[in-house]
């Protein structure tokens, strides 16, 4: 009931800002604010999710060798927190005595693959064997060192959002509450409109906004998915490290089956099996075909996008164990990519977004206190 109540109360909130702004304050400022509101909600929830599944992955592959621990785990996530549901279905599943990896898929929890080959091989194998070479080996599931890279770069995002709602939010004030009554005032008084109210009105400021729009309708979808209409975007791009991570962390875990001693194939049938993501579901099963027509695994992956040529010349012709470790470098090489280019990034579109807010700022203001100026002189 109460996940029920939750995506009733994000529906409505959703309506109530596309009604508020849209329609009791139908303006570029407040279609801004409806922007910004919906990409910090929509933000919140996906990092609270993130981190949930991260840590849920994290102790599933700690005691995924002892017997009953994952039921155990799955209630424990079922109490609370954005996995309530999914881990209540689990943790129901597993009671019943279902395959840990298919009751995941089954009950959409966010197992990933690594913590899947942890399963396999912890039922399989001693827990100090495979379990202990996987953690030496996995140190980025812990403490990964890039992610104190993130921190600046998400602070200056954090800040441009706020500040360009506070501003929007302000300017979007005097636009509905003052400025009519100026207006309704200069007529009164039969005092001609000043140039000012150009600016207060349309022309330089409305112009900034309107690149600030562009700006966030079009950079987002591009950053966030990696691809522009389908077409994946150069690799010197920036990226959304988050996409980036999940990628990433699917390498690492065709790399923990190899070590395993799973075959490409399986492994990749088993990512195909945990992942909730259609499209990576579809390439993992594409490169399984591959596979199975012949296609060497190096090969295999470039074909289904996960590795490039570059990348597939390393990797064609090294032994199970080269491979594996060919695979983790590439894995934390492309994550240390991505926080690189999101820092360069950030790095050109803070001060330039700061640089426009201030000149909309500056064109409001001038419009608005010459005006004002011109009201009390003519009254005077």
């Amino acid at each position: 009931m109460r996940t029920q109540l939750r995506i009733a109360m994000g529906i409505v909130t959703f309506l109530f800002l596309i009604g508020f702004f849209g329609f009791v304050m139908p303006s570029l400022i407040g279609l801004i604010i409806t922007i910004l509101l919906i990409i910090s909600i929509t933000d919140i929830f996906d990092r609270r999710y993130r981190q949930a599944a991260r840590t849920f992955n994290s102790a599933a592959r700690a005691v995924c060798h002892q017997d009953g621990a994952i039921t155990k785990v799955a209630m424990a996530f079922a109490r609370s927190g954005a996995l309530r549901g999914p881990c209540y279905e689990y943790a129901r599943r597993l009671t019943a005595g279902e395959d840990p990896v298919e009751a995941a898929n089954r009950s959409r929890v966010p197992l990933q693959l690594t913590t899947a080959v942890a399963m396999k091989s912890g039922r399989a194998t001693p827990p100090a064997g495979d379990m202990g070479t996987m953690s030496k080996r996995s140190p980025y599931y812990i403490t990964p060192p890039h992610y104190a890279a993130v921190l600046p770069a998400y602070a200056h995002i954090m800040y441009l959002v706020l500040t360009a709602f506070i501003t929007c939010a302000v300017l979007g004030f005097i636009s509905v509450f003052i400025v009519p009554t100026m207006e309704q005032m200069m007529g009164e008084f039969g005092l001609a409109t000043p140039h000012y109210w150009l600016i207060v009105g349309s022309t330089p400021t409305q112009a900034i906004l309107t690149i600030l729009v562009l700006i966030l309708l079009l950079v987002t979808p591009i950053i966030g998915r990696g691809s522009f209409f389908g077409i994946p975007v150069p690799r010197w791009m920036p990226v959304a490290p988050r996409s980036v991570e999940d990628k990433a962390d699917t390498l690492h875990g065709l790399a923990d089956a190899i070590d395993a001693g799973m075959t490409v194939d399986q492994a990749l049938l088993l990512g195909s099996q945990v992942s909730l993501v259609p499209s990576q579901r579809k390439s993992l099963s594409y490169a399984n075909s591959l596979i199975r027509q012949g296609v060497s695994p190096a090969e295999s992956l470039q074909r289904s996008g996960w590795l490039s040529a570059r990348e597939s010349d390393w990797l064609r012709g090294t032994t199970a164990q080269r491979g594996a470790e060919l695979l983790h470098s590439l894995a934390q090489q492309r994550v240390r990519d991505a926080y690189a280019n999101i820092r360069w990034f950030m790095g050109i579109v803070f001060p330039m977004t700061v640089v426009l807010l201030g000149l909309a700022v500056l064109a409001y203001t001038y419009g608005f206190f010459g005006t004002l100026v011109a009201l009390i002189n003519g009254l005077a």
